[in-house]
């Protein structure tokens, strides 16, 4: 819940560089494609996802010391 409420806040700014740069749209074109993309997210019907990676580590308790 809360990736999709920060990646709907900040859709445009994602976009913006790539759109902009790589693809050479205006900004214009960016709002109106982000206003679709929001709607588009906050469907019900969608199930979106992306894979993550999430590692974890932990210090030994008696880890040897080296001189």
């Amino acid at each position: 819940m809360y990736t999709g409420l920060a990646v709907g806040q900040d859709i445009e700014g994602f976009l913006t560089y790539l759109w902009t740069m790589v693809m050479g749209w205006t900004q214009e074109e960016i709002q109106v494609y982000s206003a679709h993309l929001r709607r588009d997210m906050r469907s019900p019907n969608v199930h979106a996802y992306y894979p993550t990676r999430i590692v974890v580590g932990r210090k030994p308790l008696n880890a040897p010391t080296t001189s």
